[in-house]
């Protein structure tokens, strides 16, 4: 394996606690009625299944991470992000309130 590639894969795995804390950091920097209204919207497809109550946790994790994979949002992130929007997490609120999100997820079904 060329060590370009090793070193690039090296990279990846350290980075990959700091992009968590960096969800969570955005998560955090939305105020608590959003963060719930965020978890109420991921709730609804199953993406969600905790307590309501704008914390962050493994649950909140997960469902951020699997709508941000469903089909429309990198689409819908690019937009947000010409526009002006830099909070990933705010990028995720706003898109799961959205009709492109929820004919993602009936795509993934």
């Amino acid at each position: 394996m060329p060590r370009r590639l090793i070193a690039a894969f090296a990279v990846s795995l350290i980075a990959l606690p700091a992009v968590a804390q960096d969800l969570r950091g955005a998560f955090y920097a939305l105020p608590r009625e959003d963060r719930k209204v965020m978890q109420e919207y991921l709730s609804e497809p199953g993406f969600y299944g905790s307590d309501i109550d704008g914390l962050w946790g493994p649950g909140t994790e997960r469902a951020v991470r699997a709508a941000r994979d469903t089909l429309a949002f990198q689409g819908f992130a690019e937009t947000a992000r010409a526009a002006g929007i830099a909070n990933e997490v705010e990028i995720v609120l706003l898109y799961v309130q959205t009709a492109d999100f929820r004919a993602s997820i009936a795509e993934r079904r």
